[in-house]
């Protein structure tokens, strides 16, 4: 982020500019932060104009509502992880095309609603340290009693949470990448919140959807998520009456593990090459629908989970899966030819999921290898 000459100050720009109007910030020159926009006002650049922020304060605070900034590029130099880049206290904003690099947080919304934050990249201050403690990390994006927000197009890297929204019902994520954090999505007592179209990859956990209801987590790439202990592609904790449907979760320690949570339905989910595809604690009256589960080292593990029920699911052997791990093509993992009856595969499940045959036949629910088994306690 450099500059042709010396930086200019922003906040007498920001207070000379009518509420409706824009401020366009020359693209070659560096501004100093903080400031606080308190009127509805456009901030924009004909380039990507760059905000320096070497104090204590957020670089800027929307205090307006319908304020827009817009191709902007902002460097905090703040290292509290609690503090943000920039703070947003008011309703309708949309911010977008804007490029964050931070110690501390990135965007943080607090009881602001109906917000945008659109097409940008926020990254922790070093990316290139992979040792750095998550606790010394800022989260991206981070939502606490605030509604309605959208989340969409954005890319995150090396932070402590990519997105995190507590007690924030109906935030909308679409279409973010979230690498190299703690979790990539993390949601927490938010009722109706989606997650749709999402990639996580290198991350401790993908997905961490927690004490919520209503939830769509859907269509999202969850990949690589192995190097620690504790890492699984989605994580769902006491969630209810919610949809998880249509995601890829690939290569993980655990694909997909779930704890104290009923009444989820659980469907057309790609769960392939993790170290144990799903592990299901103290869950009941689940429903997992037409997935296929491939190449895990072990399918699935059960704790204390009971009247779940399956239909259609689609079990491939784990071949290639002890031995060098070797990635499935597409076409492999539907080939039939790798799963004989479908009696001996509703067998294998019988010991976690009390099936509800479906009314097909044997050619439409091929399975094989299960390694289904009740188990008294999950792996370490």
């Amino acid at each position: 982020m450099s500059a042709s000459t010396e930086a200019i100050p922003l906040q007498p720009l920001i207070d000379a500019t009518p509420a409706g109007q824009t401020l366009v910030l020359s693209g070659d020159r560096v501004y100093t932060g903080p400031a606080v926009i308190s009127a509805a006002i456009t901030i924009s650049s004909d380039g990507e104009a760059v905000v320096k922020n070497d104090g204590n304060r957020p670089a800027l605070t929307l205090a307006a509502d319908r304020i827009v900034l817009q191709d902007i590029a902002v460097s905090d130099s703040q290292t509290d992880p609690k503090k943000p880049a920039i703070l947003v206290q008011s309703d309708g904003n949309r911010l977008e095309r804007l490029r964050i690099k931070s110690q501390g947080g990135g965007i943080f919304l607090r009881k602001a609603n109906d917000n945008r934050i659109l097409n940008s990249r926020i990254e922790g201050a070093r990316p290139g340290d992979p040792d750095e403690p998550y606790s010394r990390r800022g989260n991206g994006i981070d939502l606490l009693a605030s509604a309605r927000n959208v989340i969409e197009g954005n890319s995150i890297v090396h932070v402590h949470d990519g997105v995190y929204a507590e007690s924030s019902n109906e935030t909308r994520m679409r279409g973010n990448v979230a690498t190299d954090s703690r979790y990539g999505y993390h949601v927490m007592f938010s009722g109706n919140t989606e997650l749709t179209d999402n990639v996580g990859e290198g991350n401790v956990t993908g997905g961490m959807v927690m004490s919520v209801e209503g939830a769509v987590v859907k269509r999202n790439r969850f990949e690589k998520q192995t190097e620690n202990v504790n890492s699984q592609g989605i994580l769902l904790f006491d969630v209810h009456r919610s949809e998880i449907s249509g995601n890829r979760v690939v290569d993980n320690r655990v694909g997909l593990y779930i704890e104290q949570s009923t009444d989820n339905t659980l469907a057309d989910n790609e769960v392939v090459q993790n170290f144990i595809g799903m592990q299901m604690i103290r869950s009941s009256d689940n429903r997992l629908l037409n997935s296929l589960f491939a190449a895990n080292v072990n399918q699935a593990q059960s704790t204390d989970s009971h009247n779940n029920t399956l239909q259609g699911e689609l079990l491939g052997r784990l071949r290639g899966a002890r031995r060098g791990r070797r990635r499935l093509q597409r076409s492999e993992l539907r080939d039939r030819s790798f799963f004989p009856s479908a009696d001996r595969g509703y067998r294998r499940l019988s010991g976690i999921f009390p099936i509800a045959r479906p009314a097909v036949s044997r050619a439409d629910v091929p399975c094989r290898h299960g390694q289904l088994a009740q188990r008294s306690k999950p792996a370490a």
